[in-house]
């Protein structure tokens, strides 16, 4: 049990750091967070900045739907309900921790203004 203690009074620190961090961003900028993250939906209602969400199985500004992986790549999609927007994507980089990374890069861009088909050659 004291274990347990240690650790949970560890996790409550860094997601502390975690949002003194993201709160000292420009206040022009925005927060890119993974709802599918347990310590992220801790925090996130204290976060006073511009925050965009993304997720596979949680409530989020952006969906990302993987699909399987076949001859070395990965497809997956990403969706943005409140924009119309649907995007599917491929990436060489094999991993759901890759493909998160993808699908992030994506995102940023999105907001970023690129145009879709110049995300999708860039993947």
């Amino acid at each position: 049990m004291i274990t347990l203690v240690f650790y949970d009074s560890k996790q409550s620190k860094l997601n502390e750091g975690f949002l003194k961090f993201i709160n000292n961003l420009p206040f022009n900028g925005y927060v890119l967070l993974n709802q599918d993250d347990p310590n992220v939906r801790l925090i996130k209602n204290n976060i006073k900045r511009k925050v965009i969400t993304y997720g596979t199985s949680h409530p989020c500004d952006y969906q990302i739907i993987f699909h399987d992986s076949e001859n070395f790549s990965q497809e997956f999609k990403v969706i943005n309900k409140k924009n119309h927007l649907s995007i599917d994507l491929k990436t060489s980089l094999l991993g759901k921790h890759n493909l998160y990374n993808a699908a992030v890069s994506s995102i940023i861009s999105i907001e970023e203004g690129i145009a879709i088909n110049h995300i999708s050659r860039a993947l």
